[in-house]
């Protein structure tokens, strides 16, 4: 393959320099993740009685509230910060999305932001053993 790029003068597409931005692979599965995010906060504030304008605004608003906080963090947290940083983090951006899904389905105060904590220590546990098993 290298052999026939060469022979006819075809410039090798991987040869570029390394960016620091994020890749293209990078950003499809917060979308994918952030887009059925603000659909179920649409359905959950229409379901608790909002009307369909408002909740179309509050799952683009939830929605896109996500991915920029996800892509955030994946862009502005570089590798090598300490695991536990970047588990913490990681926690704490899922036990905050859960904690707001909590408390659009009509849950009091105090059971959102039980449930968002016990959620964002289960992902900081399960985030740290993932980075754990990565590095040698």
């Amino acid at each position: 393959m290298q052999t026939h790029a060469i022979r006819h003068r075809i410039p090798a597409r991987h040869a570029r320099p390394a960016g620091t931005g994020l890749r293209r692979s990078h950003v499809g599965r917060p979308t994918l993740i952030s887009v059925v995010y603000g659909c179920y906060a649409a359905f959950l504030s229409h379901d608790s009685g909002g009307s369909g304008t408002r909740a179309l605004v509050t799952g683009v608003v939830a929605g896109a509230a996500l991915l920029v906080l996800w892509l955030a963090v994946a862009r502005l947290l570089p590798a090598g910060v300490l695991r536990e940083v970047r588990s913490a983090v990681c926690g704490a951006l899922a036990g905050s999305a859960f904690g707001v899904l909590a408390d659009l389905s009509g849950a009091t105060l105090g059971k959102s932001v039980v449930l968002g904590l016990v959620v964002a220590a289960a992902v900081a546990v399960a985030t740290n053993y993932r980075l754990y098993g990565r590095v040698p």
